[in-house]
């Protein structure tokens, strides 16, 4: 267990358990991207493959990179259900928050990359040279960020007073 004084109160959940932080937050809307961009070309006034091809060379591009935010989905689903008495496959996706992360943005990289090591018809542009440095950036940081590795490890509790 990590050490209670390390963390303000403020980063606490009403069960006494770290909450997850911006950092986390920012990481997890950025890793479901393809949702967000193919959601805003939806609403977009003007034409709406110009947004997607700001950032994905083609549409298959962006089809893998939404396949690939599964195990992001997975932690969401397990973040909106951390409370007690959540089922253990809720405890098991939670605790195994940081491979979620880091599957995601690998899985995503591979994708953002696979110009390079691929014979496909794309060409990596400043834009995808940009989202490689940034999966690279959430892969290392999820790895050696010392709260999200408190905070995916604290689950809540029954007291004896919930029961």
């Amino acid at each position: 267990m990590y050490n209670v004084k390390n963390y303000p109160i403020s980063s606490f959940n009403q069960y006494a358990c770290l909450k997850p932080n911006a950092l986390m937050a920012i990481i997890t809307v950025y890793l479901l991207k393809p949702f967000l961009i193919a959601a805003s070309s939806v609403v977009y006034k003007g034409d709406s493959s110009s947004l997607i091809n700001l950032f994905y060379t083609n549409k298959l591009t962006i089809s893998l990179e939404a396949a690939a935010t599964i195990p992001v989905f997975f932690l969401l689903f397990a973040w909106t259900r951390r409370a007690p008495g959540a089922t253990e496959w809720v405890q098991y996706l939670w605790r195994n928050g940081k491979i979620l992360i880091i599957t995601t943005a690998f899985l995503q990289f591979c994708v953002t990359s696979s110009s390079l090591w691929l014979p496909v018809r794309s060409i990596m542009t400043g834009s995808s040279w940009l989202q490689l440095l940034l999966f690279m950036l959430i892969i290392i940081t999820t790895i050696l960020s010392t709260y999200m590795r408190d905070c995916f490890a604290d689950f809540p509790e029954y007291n004896q007073e919930d029961r």
